[in-house]
């Protein structure tokens, strides 16, 4: 199960932007253009089991001071991953993925890879098991 954390400063999107960013963000970060045939139907159970949010929170601080929609980073998006999903090249990846994807909702697209603008953590856990509906489940069984 992928799941996706976005936190902006207060007032920094709109709702529809918002709404936008989170599924943007699934998309791409679940985009996998040369996969075989044979995985695309891994690919989309995966992806119907993939969450986004994106959170404003009333109070944030970077560095130990107050931050607001004006400051940079602007931007910290966390993505939890299988840890078997997270190679080193697939970290490079992601980041580019999740920059690529923010740089959309700037009006100068460069402002996600300026000094520094946004921030991308990658987490990864050690073994493939969810709950679901009480239920623990282990990812190639779904």
């Amino acid at each position: 199960m992928l799941f996706i954390e976005m936190f902006a400063p207060k007032g920094a999107l709109s709702d529809e932007q918002r709404r936008h960013l989170s599924g943007r963000l699934v998309t791409e970060v679940m985009n996998a253009p040369d996969v075989p045939d044979t995985l695309i139907g891994a690919i989309e159970r995966g992806r119907a089991l993939s969450h986004a949010v994106v959170h404003e929170p009333d109070a944030r601080s970077v560095g130990g001071r107050e931050t607001d929609s004006t400051n940079a980073p602007r931007y910290v998006v966390r993505v939890s991953m299988p840890a078997r999903h997270l190679t080193d090249g697939m970290r490079d990846e992601l980041v580019a993925r999740v920059t690529r994807v923010l740089s959309e909702f700037e009006e100068d697209p460069n402002t996600c890879t300026g000094n520094p603008a946004s921030g991308c953590t990658l987490s990864r856990y050690p073994t493939a098991t969810w709950a679901r509906s009480a239920k623990s489940c282990v990812w190639p069984t779904l």
